[in-house]
């Protein structure tokens, strides 16, 4: 897996939700939101893009505290009150990772080491959390395995 310099990703009118959920509570939530796409009769315009800002264990089970952005084909949506709409999310100057396969929690631990050790060799400073963009999502092509890019912003100012 390589990683590549000064890359950027950019996508317009989007549903955004944060929130912290443990892995079952996460599932239902992408389904809460393809069943708003589904209802509000508007189209996903791109692929889920998730972002972890903290993990935590209470009372014995793992939390995470997660956004998730999904494009749509509206630039005007009537949410309910826990999402919100973003117009533009835009990341510049970022280091992109892509991995390929069943995801499973040690390789992506691995994509994230890479990363972070990228960062740290080459004296970097990240400006964004994580965000990872899963290009076939909802629906897994048939004998495709899941391609997720993993972005990360990085300052323009090296240490």
């Amino acid at each position: 897996m390589n990683i590549n310099e000064k890359e950027e990703i950019k996508f317009n009118n989007l549903i955004s939700i944060r929130k912290k959920v443990n892995s079952k509570f996460l599932q239902d939530e992408i389904y809460k939101l393809k069943n708003i796409i589904e209802t509000k009769d508007i189209k996903k315009n791109g692929p889920l893009i998730t972002s972890t800002f903290s993990s935590e264990a209470i009372n014995g089970e793992q939390f995470v505290d997660i956004e998730l952005l999904i494009p749509i084909n509206s630039s005007e949506i009537n949410l309910p009150s826990e999402y919100n709409f973003k117009k533009v999310f835009h990341l510049v100057n970022a280091l992109h990772l892509r991995y390929e396969g069943i995801p499973t929690e040690k390789e992506i631990t691995n994509c994230y080491n890479m990363i972070q050790n990228y960062i740290i060799e080459h004296n970097l400073q990240a400006v964004s959390n994580v965000y990872n963009v899963d290009n076939n999502d909802f629906e897994f092509k048939k004998n495709s395995l899941p391609i997720i890019d993993m972005y990360i912003g990085i300052s323009l100012c090296k240490l």
